[in-house]
């Protein structure tokens, strides 16, 4: 298996973060209002059900990513059973 970092699989520089979210929204409709992934999850087409752990998870992840944003950390990491919920 070949692995590609993130920053070289968009051209190396130190923007990579934004190129990524440009091709997130794009990708979106342009949408990134979102508060939460719950949030992204729930306004796609029929199908998703939020359960209780996605709900803890899309609310941690979302405080984490506001920590990272702010300078507070600089690292995000998830660790969850496979097929929880199921």
């Amino acid at each position: 298996m070949t692995r590609v970092s993130a920053a070289s699989a968009y051209g190396g520089g130190g923007n990579w973060v934004d190129l990524l979210q440009a091709e997130v929204e794009a990708a979106l409709g342009g949408r990134s209002d979102w508060d939460t992934p719950a949030a992204l999850a729930a306004s796609m087409p029929d199908g998703f059900v939020l359960r209780d752990h996605l709900r803890h998870l899309s609310d941690r992840l979302a405080a984490a990513m506001a920590r990272v944003e702010g300078g507070e950390d600089a690292y995000v990491a998830v660790s969850m059973p496979p097929r929880l919920g199921c």
